[in-house]
């Protein structure tokens, strides 16, 4: 199959042109690498790391230029920096093209939400998928929840999920959209780009009439959480993993920029947490938000209900009548509760052409139990 250029420009500043004519190009000749569905691991740590991640049958194949799907059946963002993989694809592109990329349950509730994504991972889930528990493959020694793992224990947990450097990975989550743009963040963040998000998970899917697995399934696919995932020089996973850890702030950054206002920090808990007026779900911390930085509630990107990401329009119109300035370059940095929220900010952002958007991953979970930091409620 020809191969061809990738658009390579990282703008500085939002842009919402639509590259249309160039997207479907592109697309029309992504190339997929076959991959060997049995992948051999060769200690016990490992062997108890698959349960977590799934099985390993439904991965990438060639697919002939031929196969394209129409442009309308794609939905295409930013192309600047994620090799002219669309970061949102619709329920019926994935029903076409299923069997050329590996499918992801990115599941994760809230912790007041008496729900188990393991759970119901094994009650139903898409044809073939596997399922990513953000926190287990995690950095669990920070004592914060879903912090990103270090790029040896993401890669070692993608590898055994046989996904490669190369693969197209698609994350669904069972609200809508809720947590499957963390995965999406966190595989970006660790160089993988040609990773997007079913717009409105399986809701959405379900809809479009696309098939569901219920009958009971192996337990190395419905994962087991709790797992820690392994740490071991011995192996060496089929995918490398480098993170960019300019796209990852911390707490004495973000202390840092309340004087030098260098990022403008956007917020995506709702406005009465935000403002000190609504408890928040975790018990010990404190109500308000970092000074300086500007509520755009998570729900305000999407349609009604969780059911997907709003229209460009309407993106650009919630960060704009919150104060986000996105034409002028000032980068952004988002955070939320618990650095979940925070990456659908970042996948809105990539709707309207930003760049991959940074987020403060320890968020509120961090700053709001710090009595060192400064908190306020007003504006």
């Amino acid at each position: 199959m020809k191969s061809v250029g990738l658009l390579k420009s990282v703008p500085t500043r939002c842009s919402s042109k639509r590259r249309s004519l160039e997207a479907s190009k592109i697309l029309s000749n992504v190339r997929h690498v076959q991959q060997d569905s049995s992948i051999s691991l060769s200690f016990r740590r490992f062997e108890s790391l698959k349960m977590t991640l799934g099985s390993t049958q439904h991965l990438a194949r060639p697919v002939p230029a031929a196969e394209a799907l129409p442009f309308h059946k794609i939905a295409v963002t930013s192309l600047n920096d994620n090799e002219g993989i669309p970061s949102l694809v619709s329920a019926s592109w994935l029903k076409d093209n299923l069997k050329s990329v590996r499918v992801l349950d990115g599941t994760w509730f809230m912790p007041n939400v008496d729900r188990d994504p393991v759970k119901e991972f094994q009650a139903s889930r898409i044809p073939g998928s596997a399922l990513f528990l953000s926190d287990v493959i995690a950095d669990t020694s920070s004592g914060l929840p879903h912090m990103l793992p270090a790029p040896e224990v993401f890669a070692s947990a993608v590898g055994a999920m046989g996904i490669s450097n190369d693969t197209h990975v698609v994350v669904y989550d069972r609200h809508g959209v809720f947590s499957a743009p963390r995965v999406w963040w966190t595989f970006r963040v660790m160089g993988h780009n040609r990773v997007s998000v079913l717009d409105g998970g399986l809701p959405a899917w379900v809809e479009a009439g696309g098939e569901v697995e219920t009958a009971p399934v192996d337990p190395a696919r419905a994962g087991e959480a709790g797992l820690e995932p392994p740490l071991s020089s011995e192996v060496t996973p089929p995918y490398s993993a480098n993170k960019d850890s300019g796209r990852v702030r911390t707490l004495d950054q973000i202390k840092s920029n309340i004087e030098s206002a260098e990022e403008q920090v956007v917020d995506a808990r709702s406005s009465g947490r935000f403002y000190g007026t609504a408890p928040e779900p975790r018990p010990g911390m404190r109500s308000g938000h970092i000074p300086g930085s500007k509520s755009v509630p998570f729900d305000s990107v999407l349609r009604e209900g969780m059911a997907g990401m709003a229209p460009p329009e309407q993106i650009r119109k919630a960060f704009q009548d919150s104060g986000v300035d996105l034409d002028g370059g000032k980068p952004i940095v988002a955070s939320c509760g618990s650095g979940m929220t925070a990456c659908i900010l970042a996948l809105a952002l990539d709707q309207i052409g930003c760049p991959l958007t940074s987020v403060y991953d320890g968020s509120w979970m961090e700053w709001g139990t710090r009595e060192d930091v400064p908190v306020v409620t007003d504006d």
